[in-house]
């Protein structure tokens, strides 16, 4: 669960919340992106594919039930945690002023609870 919270931590900085959030208020940045190939939401959707690949080698490990969907799982979990992290506009930096860095504290221990809370079922199926 570390690794998927990290990875989103990364992934959902800061600076791709506030692109996220741009292109979901655009309509016509959306349909230029659409229109050249690019993924709806840019950023996220990246993130679901990165996650559901990992998802996917921890399964082939034995690690999450074979019966998971993991593709669904990778979505689900990118879902939550970047409603989680927009509201919070990322996670700050560690080198950010030291408010900063208790929200970013803050902010890691809920999203690895939103993690936790996603695959709990996936893991559980696979004995442990």
């Amino acid at each position: 669960m570390d690794h998927v919270t990290d990875a989103l931590a990364a992934a959902l900085g800061p600076l791709a919340v506030s692109i996220v959030g741009l292109v979901v208020c655009r309509d016509g940045l959306r349909r230029r992106l659409r229109a050249a190939g690019a993924a709806r939401l840019p950023l996220v959707t990246e993130a679901a594919a990165m996650v559901s690949a990992y998802l996917h080698a921890e399964q082939d490990r034995g690690r999450i039930a074979r019966g998971a969907d993991v593709d669904a799982l990778g979505t689900a979990v990118v879902g939550a945690a970047h409603l989680l992290l927009a509201e919070r506009g990322g996670i700050p930096s560690e080198d950010s002023a030291p408010a900063a860095r208790s929200d970013a504290s803050e902010a890691r221990l809920a999203l690895r609870a939103v993690v936790a809370s996603a695959l709990e079922g996936a893991l559980g199926g696979a004995g442990r």
